[in-house]
């Protein structure tokens, strides 16, 4: 899938995302050193919910024998997720201009949307359970895979990622921030979580904000009811998001003084 990518900003004269600026007045790529950038995770905080924590304890290596193993079991992988590792194919390193971040920052939310899984129900469970859907239902209904791809991977169906990134406007306001080379890594992770809270997540909860409200009448408007509790949840995470918000513009305002 190819996304526009307008910006007036130069990404490091277009040389490779997965390479360090050496002069440091380029703007910050999204994997160096084998971890992603403060931007990324913020933009996963804000629109995943996918923890700094868990960013942080997840690397990226190219690793030409574990995708060789990959890829003889599943021909046209890219990329793995075994343990707190990401491995993906050497070769995707030739993606490497500015107008090939938006498939970098979407593998890294599906990736990264497996290191969440893993972190919740823990190493062996979720292998154990993936390895047994794969088996009865094939890779496509396995459960995780089905979470993963709604937030991105390039696949045919476009996730939630791929969406943001199809959208001029959205593109622009990503790259202000990432490429901005006058602000601190830690204010353009509060900017890029901001930015995954409006873009992504508040409009996925007001649709099922709409959808739950709509259930809530269909079915009797019982306060009592599941779809009452469900409309409750809905709200408070809206308010929690909002919230994070108000506290996110205070850190900028406090790292700007």
């Amino acid at each position: 899938m190819k996304y526009p990518w307008y910006t007036p900003y130069q990404f490091a004269g277009n040389t490779p995302i997965m390479a360090t600026d050496m002069d440091g007045s380029e703007p910050k790529e999204v994997i160096t050193n084998e971890q992603v950038t403060k931007p990324i995770i913020g933009f996963l905080m804000g629109a995943f919910d996918i923890s700094e924590k868990t960013s942080r304890n997840t690397s990226w290596e190219a690793n030409t024998v574990w995708m060789a193993i990959t890829q003889h079991n599943s021909p046209g992988a890219t990329e793995i997720t075994l343990g707190y590792k990401v491995h993906y194919l050497a070769s995707e390193a030739a993606k490497n201009t500015a107008a090939d971040i938006p498939y970098w920052v979407s593998t890294v939310a599906h990736e990264h949307t497996h290191r969440k899984q893993i972190d919740k129900l823990g190493m062996y469970s979720f292998y154990t359970d993936y390895l047994e859907q794969n088996k009865k239902v094939g890779y496509w209904n396995i459960s995780y895979e089905k979470e993963a791809y709604k937030v991105g991977g390039n696949s045919g169906v476009p996730g939630a990622t791929d969406v943001f990134f199809s959208n001029s406007n959205n593109v622009n306001e990503f790259n202000a921030i990432l490429f901005d080379t006058k602000t601190s890594d830690a204010v353009k992770m509060y900017k890029m979580e901001i930015l995954g809270v409006d873009k992504i997540a508040l409009p996925r909860l007001y649709k099922e904000q709409q959808d739950a409200v709509k259930q809530f009448y269909s079915k009797g408007s019982d306060p009592s009811s599941f779809e009452a509790k469900e409309l409750s949840r809905i709200q408070n995470e809206i308010w929690d998001k909002e919230n994070r918000k108000v506290e996110l513009y205070k850190k900028i305002d406090e790292e700007n003084k």
